[in-house]
Formats: structure tokens, C-alpha cells, sequence
């Protein structure tokens, strides 16, 4: 026996050592294996260089992160699509939508149009000081540019050069030419003795005037007959080329011409200046002066008349242009013909944009006995220039603004409407107001119902796969207890819970409450029975009697619940239940087979000849089974509700459209 003990020991010393020589050799290769993976590791990170895995997994973040963002923009487009939709259903929320746009957008375009009228009384007023300017400023550059008439008018008189021209020409013959009228002038306004004077005096205060290129020609006409002028062939105003020879007007008879007759009989008659213009000068077929006036100033010496005419050229004669060009302003300057009975331009921007009334103010000027109109207006005119784009920016404004408010009154709707899914309208006004909300109903009816096998099926599919399958069909129950209008208490895992109301909240009689949660239940049958996934089953039960409910927590996470037997009894009639049926106890199937309404199928459970079912606490129990119901629309929900029927069915309409919005989102989720 000790050799065969020390020969098992030994034997075992042996194994044991070669266990040890094979775990030394096996940890020694280990650790080969892992000082080459790091010192690998360690050869790639030195070179930076990447080692394959390591890019795959940058490239999965990447892709996270764009499916994070992409998920982020459609949840935010969900998120706008559900407000409108639930906008869009609730006339309230449209009618305040409309009522404030038009309240900000009138008050602002109220406020705009104000600062705009005042802005236009401001640019009108200005416009109106500036032509006062121009018309003060006008008159002293007319009197500056008549100085040498004034001068020559003065020089006639005093001089007594001239006193026998007009008996020398009163009574000269005259003759046509073209359409004027002459008179023969030969030997009197060719004679040096009238001449040279004349030329000396003229040509000294041409000179002296300042105005060269502007006052282009005087010239004096005893007895209305044109006889003196200087320059008689002028080239110094003009470019070269140009000139403008008045040789060929000697002898013109002005009173009788028709194209100066009315001006020049009215310098005589006013015994005033005239001016008359604008008309063109020519040389031939050439126009010299495109636009010219000729202001005419009549002398009276013993007894005889005779007009001084001087020409000048309009173009830029007063500075006009630069005046309301500094100005920013547009002009237009114009004189009554009386001549031609019209009105005719005497000056204007040749750039001028179109002005009128409704951009411009017109002033009569007082520098000339005719009818001198100056018409004056902002390049802009009158209208501010932020006009446009501020209307533009108030109406904007106002729409986004009033987007803000619906999108606030949208979204404490969907919370009011969240909640009254969750709980009963009055437990929420109770909870708004800081109050303890607890009813009391004597005869309400509480429903269970239960998935079968819901453990097995959370094993066999996936998280994501399950909890989507169980969202849509409690989703569909919750449609089922809107359309029956029954209050949701709460969904426990496979578990789900509805409460109808007895005659204490309804204010009919225990039986309308009793067959609302009987139709609720034959409807979920049906849904359970037709619904895609295959093989899932429920079991349902139901019970009346006294239920107290109200709401248990503060602040924000308030809870409704139902206290009471009833509700434990509704349990058991669940518990004791059978795949795809549905139970009630005595007292409910007595209710239900006396509804006025509807003829529902009930029959007695009945089990190896022993009928109900044996209930913890409360004994053998007789209990019925729903089978169905006959002789009723399942969708007129009207006929439940009694003398509250309108009303019932505005709000049931109302919550639908918002549940439907709701529900689209979901199914939005679950095709993302």
C-alpha cells in the first residue's frame, strides 16, 4: 500500500510538473504573443500611421453622425409639419393666427404711413423753400442778365443819337418775305452815324456784362422795326463753325410778324419787360441756339416808342441745372404763349424722369409779367424710399411673429391635448388651479386586458422590433377608447387599462358607461384578431361598481389613478380570462343585457359543469362571457351620449384630427 501510495504520488508529481512545464511554456508564448502586438501597435502609432480598424471605426462614426444629424432635421420637420396639422384642425388656433397678423401688420403699416406722411409733408415743404429759393435766386440772375438792356435803355434816352430813327422809318414802304414782314430800312439803319454808336455802346457793355456765350446778341428796333444790332455776325459765343449773322433781320417789322408780334406789343402796351422763349435760333438749316429767350424793354423818348430786344441762350444762363442738381431735385420750368395760346418749357433736366402732381409741387414765379410756372420735385419724390421696403419688412415681420404666437398656442394645445389623453379634463383644470382633484363614481366600469406570451415575444425579437410592434397596437387602443370616449388609466407592460364612467360623471344612467367599455372590448378583439403580426393573442376582463380616482404627485409629474375593489375585481375577471375572451362578473352582464341602446351576447362561463370561476377573495364567482353585439352601429358613437351629444361630438371631432396628426408622426417614426 506506501509503494503504491508514493507510486501515485509520484505519478501525480510528474503530471503536475508537466502542467507546470506546459502552462510556463503556453504563459511564456502568450506573452511573446502580446509584447509583438504591442510592440506592432507601438510601431504603427510612431510611424502614424492608421491601422485598419481604427478606420473603420472613424468611418461608422462619421456615418453616425450623419444619421444623427439627418434624424435631428427630419424630427425637426415632423416636429413643424405636426404643429401645422394640428393648427390647421382647430379653428381657434387659425382665427388667432389670422386675427394677429392682421393686428400687427395693420398696426405697423399704420405706424409706417404715418412717419411716410410725415416724411412726405417734410420733402414737400422743402421742395416748396427751395422753389421760393430758386424764384428770388431767379429774379436776381434775370435782373443781372437784363443789366445791359437796362443800361442801353438808358443810354438811348440820355444820347440823343436815335431820337430821329422812328420819324425816319414811320412811313417806310414795306414788303413780304417768306412769312414776315419788312419795312425799307435802306439809308437809315446803314447810316455810320446811327451805326458806330450803336455798335461802340453795345459792344462796350457786352464786355463789361460778364456774359459772354449767354447774352448773345442786342439790337434795337425803333417803331417795332429791327434797324441796330450787335454783334451783327457773331462768332465769339459760338464753337468754331458756328455763328449767327442777324444782317438778314435788318428791317424786320416785330408788331407785324406773328411770331413776335404779341411780345413785342406787349412790352409796349405793359411798358414792361417781356420775355418771350424759349425759340430756337438758326443759320440757315442750322440751329445755332436750340432753346433761346428774347427779352424785349421798351423805351419811350418824346412822345416816340421804340423796343430794345436782347437774345439770350437758355441752356445755362441761370445755373439751373446746378442748382437743382445739387439739390437732387428734378425741374421743370414752363411759360404760358400767348402767342400760340400753349403752355411751352423754357427749361428742364434733359435726364428728367416723369413728375407729376403726386411727386412734385408747381409755383408760379414772380420774375417775368408772363405766366412763369416752376415745377419742382425730388429725384425719389416725395414718397420716403424706405417705403417699399419697410411695408415689405412689416408684413414679414408680422407673419413670422404671428407664426410665433400659433406656434405657442399650438404647441400648449398639443400639451392640453396630451394630457387630456392622459387624464380627464377636469382633473386638469384642477391641477392648473393648485387644487387636489379626487370624483367619486358609484357605478364605474374598469377594463383589463392583457398580451399573452408578451415575455416570450420580448425575448424573440429585438428591442427596437418589439417595442415598435407594441407602440402601434396600443396606438390603436388608444384610438378605440377615443372613439368610445373612455378615459386611458395607464399601459403596464403587457398590461392595458381604460375606465368608463358611471352615472356620477356622465349623468345618465350606470348602463351607458358599462356598454361603452363592453363596445371598447369587442372592438380590440377584432383588432387583436386582424392585426399583422401573426399568432399574438389577449385576454380581457371587466367590472362595475364604486371607484374612486384622482390625481397623485405635483408639480410635473402628476399621476392618474383608480383606487377601490372594483378595480382589483376587473384584475381577476382578467387573470381568470381565457386567450381571446373577454369577462365580466354578474352585476356587469345584468347591466349590459338591459341597455336600451344595444343587444349584447353574453354567455354563462360554465367549466366541468360548474359555472363562473373561482376569484381570489371573493369565492366561486359567477362570471358570463362577451361574445358579441347585434342590432347597433359600432360607429355611431352619438348613440351613447345622450343629451350631451353635440357636444360630445365636437370635442371627439377635435381630439380625433389632433390624434390623427399625432399618429401620422408616429407612422413617420416607424418608416424612418
Amino acid at each position: 500500500e506506501n509503494e503504491n501510495y508514493t507510486s501515485k504520488a509520484a505519478g501525480k508529481e510528474a503530471n503536475y510538473a508537466q502542467r507546470s512545464s506546459t502552462s510556463a511554456s503556453g504563459q511564456a508564448e502568450a506573452r511573446s504573443e502580446r509584447r509583438g502586438t504591442f510592440e506592432f501597435e507601438h510601431y504603427a502609432m510612431s510611424n502614424n500611421t492608421m491601422l485598419p480598424n481604427s478606420r473603420d471605426t472613424t468611418e461608422k462614426s462619421t456615418k453616425t453622425r450623419m444619421r444623427a444629424a439627418l434624424s435631428n432635421i427630419n424630427g425637426s420637420l415632423r416636429s413643424i409639419g405636426r404643429m401645422f396639422c394640428v393648427a390647421t384642425s382647430n379653428t381657434r388656433i387659425g382665427l388667432g393666427l389670422v386675427l394677429t397678423f392682421s393686428i400687427l401688420c395693420g398696426a405697423g403699416l399704420a405706424i409706417l404711413f404715418i412717419f411716410a406722411n410725415e416724411y412726405e409733408k417734410d420733402e414737400t415743404t422743402s421742395a416748396t423753400n427751395i422753389a421760393k429759393k430758386a424764384d428770388r435766386w431767379l429774379d436776381k440772375e434775370i435782373a443781372k442778365a437784363l443789366l445791359p438792356l437796362f443800361a442801353m435803355s438808358e443810354l438811348v434816352k440820355v444820347v440823343g443819337k436815335w431820337y430821329d430813327m422812328p420819324f425816319k422809318i414811320e412811313g417806310t414802304p414795306q414788303f413780304e418775305k417768306g412769312t414776315s414782314i419788312f419795312n425799307n430800312v435802306s439809308g437809315i439803319c446803314d447810316d455810320p452815324t446811327y451805326v458806330d454808336p450803336f455798335v461802340d455802346i453795345a459792344a462796350s457793355i457786352k464786355q463789361s456784362s460778364g456774359m459772354q456765350k449767354i447774352l448773345v446778341n442786342v439790337q434795337l428796333a425803333p417803331m417795332g422795326v429791327l434797324c441796330l444790332t450787335y454783334p451783327k455776325n457773331n462768332t465769339e459765343d459760338f464753337p468754331p463753325g458756328v455763328f449767327l449773322d442777324t444782317s438778314g433781320a435788318i428791317g424786320l417789322d416785330l408788331f407785324d410778324t406773328n411770331s413776335r408780334a404779341v411780345s413785342s406789343k406787349a412790352a409796349v402796351e405793359k411798358q414792361e419787360k417781356t420775355i418771350q422763349g424759349p425759340i430756337k435760333l438758326a443759320q440757315g438749316n442750322l440751329s445755332v441756339v436750340d432753346e433761346a429767350l428774347i427779352v424785349r424793354y421798351p423805351v419811350f423818348i418824346d412822345g416816340h416808342n421804340m423796343t430794345i430786344d436782347g437774345m439770350e441762350q437758355d441752356e445755362t444762363k441761370f445755373g439751373l441745372y446746378n442748382f437743382f442738381s445739387r439739390a437732387y431735385m428734378q425741374f421743370k420750368m414752363t411759360r404760358y404763349d400767348t402767342s400760340n395760346d400753349q403752355l411751352v418749357v423754357i427749361a428742364t433736366l434733359r435726364i428728367m424722369v416723369f413728375i407729376d402732381e403726386h411727386n412734385s409741387i408747381s409755383y408760379d414765379l414772380q420774375t417775368s409779367d408772363d405766366a412763369w410756372t416752376l415745377v419742382v420735385g425730388f429725384d425719389s419724390g416725395f414718397n420716403p424710399p424706405w417705403l417699399g421696403w419697410g411695408t415689405a419688412c412689416i408684413i414679414v415681420g408680422s407673419f413670422l411673429l404671428s407664426l410665433l404666437a400659433m406656434m405657442v398656442l399650438t404647441t400648449t394645445k398639443m400639451n392640453k391635448m396630451l394630457l387630456y389623453r392622459m387624464m380627464p379634463r377636469d382633473a386638469i383644470i384642477a391641477i392648473e388651479q393648485g387644487k387636489t382633484f379626487v370624483e367619486r363614481d358609484s357605478e364605474a366600469t374598469v377594463f383589463f386586458s392583457q398580451l399573452i406570451g408578451f415575455q416570450q415575444m420580448s425575448g424573440e425579437m429585438s428591442a427596437k422590433d418589439f417595442l415598435v410592434m407594441l407602440t402601434q397596437l396600443y396606438t390603436e387602443f388608444d384610438k378605440l377608447a377615443l372613439k368610445h370616449r373612455l378615459t386611458k388609466i395607464e399601459t403596464i407592460g403587457a398590461y392595458y387599462i381604460v375606465k368608463g364612467p358611471g352615472p356620477d360623471l356622465c349623468g345618465h344612467d350606470e348602463r351607458e358607461g358599462v356598454a361603452r367599455i363592453a363596445l371598447f372590448a369587442l372592438d380590440a378583439v377584432d383588432l387583436v384578431e386582424n392585426y399583422h403580426h401573426k399568432g399574438m393573442q389577449f385576454q380581457a376582463g371587466f367590472a362595475t361598481g364604486p371607484v374612486v380616482s384622482g390625481v397623485i404627485g405635483s408639480g410635473g409629474l402628476p399621476k392618474y389613478t383608480v383606487f377601490g375593489d372594483t378595480v382589483n375585481f376587473s384584475s381577476r375577471m382578467e387573470s381568470t380570462s381565457k386567450p381571446m375572451m373577454i369577462q365580466c362578473p354578474h352585476h356587469t352582464c345584468n347591466l349590459l343585457r338591459n341597455s336600451s341602446e344595444f343587444i349584447f351576447d353574453l354567455e354563462e362561463r360554465e367549466e366541468e359543469g360548474e359555472l363562473g370561476v373561482y376569484v381570489k377573495g371573493k369565492g366561486q364567482t359567477m362570471t358570463y362571457w362577451l361574445k358579441g353585439c347585434k342590432g347597433s352601429d359600432m360607429d355611431d358613437v352619438g348613440m351613447l351620449l345622450g343629451r350631451d351629444q353635440e357636444k360630445a361630438k365636437e370635442d371627439f371631432g377635435a381630439v380625433k384630427e389632433a390624434y390623427n396628426c399625432l399618429q401620422g408622426d408616429f407612422d413617420s417614426d416607424i418608416a424612418a
